[in-house]
């Protein structure tokens, strides 16, 4: 009786570890890697620009996180940056130092006061990526140009 209990027991176990064994494993999905961005533009509603009004680039401002469109289709929200306002009558080129999560003030102010043909540029971008490690953006230019 003992015999053929231990003989049913292991066929069991034969048969499971067979059929696990036969199982095919799903293979592991890869990451896609999107090639990294070479141009952005700022992302303001659902289209990226580098040429806006005073008023976009005010808009832009105050939506937060601050979002920019890569040339690679991929969005960015900002999480660092240094800023400069470049006036271009009179040529003058003003620092406005770094901005976390958000545009300064004093930035936001100079923004105010452009005019067509002037530029702001910001430098040393940084954003947050999936795994939650910072990374750099290519410097990012807009122009403003007329209503």
């Amino acid at each position: 009786m003992i015999k053929k209990l231990f003989i049913c027991l292991l066929l069991a176990t034969v048969t499971v570890v067979a059929a696990s064994a036969q199982a095919k494993k799903a293979p592991a999905k890869k990451p896609v890697k999107v090639k990294p961005a070479t141009k952005c533009m700022l992302l303001i509603g659902d289209v990226a620009k580098s040429k806006v009004t005073v008023a976009e680039a005010l808009a832009w401002c105050d939506t937060l996180p601050l979002m920019v469109k890569g040339d690679n289709g991929v969005k960015y929200k900002l999480k660092n940056f240094g800023i400069t306002v470049i006036q271009k009558e009179p040529f003058q080129s003003k620092g406005f130092g770094i901005g976390e999560g958000g545009m300064p003030i004093l930035a936001y102010r100079a923004i105010e006061q452009l005019k067509e043909g002037d530029s702001v540029f910001l430098k040393d971008v940084m954003y947050v990526d999936a795994q939650n490690q910072d990374q750099k953006l290519p410097n990012i230019v807009f122009a403003i140009v007329s209503q």
